[in-house]
């Protein structure tokens, strides 16, 4: 999934994991290929949650917060940069 964002949390002792894609846009998939959708990423992929990735800046400090560590690699993204800075 292009622009899709991954993140782990084994914090419980299992390792669910939350997606971060863009959705479903039938006329944008005609030109870029299909999207699985928020649906997708839990039916398909077995996501434990979806959000679109546009919500990113609101979700992933609530998902992360109250984690000890992140392993992230910075330098890539800046607004993700940013985003995780925020947090710790």
């Amino acid at each position: 999934e292009p622009d899709a964002l991954l993140m782990l949390d084994n914090r419980s002792g299992k390792t669910p994991y939350t997606l971060f894609l863009r959705p479903r846009d039938p006329a944008r998939e005609i030109w870029d290929g299909p999207r699985s959708g928020l649906e997708g990423a839990t039916q398909v992929f077995g996501a434990s949650q979806a959000y679109p990735v546009d919500e990113i800046g609101e979700q992933l400090p609530k998902l992360i917060g109250g984690a000890e560590q992140v392993f992230y690699r910075y330098g890539i993204n800046t607004f993700l940069d940013s985003t995780i800075e925020r947090v710790f």
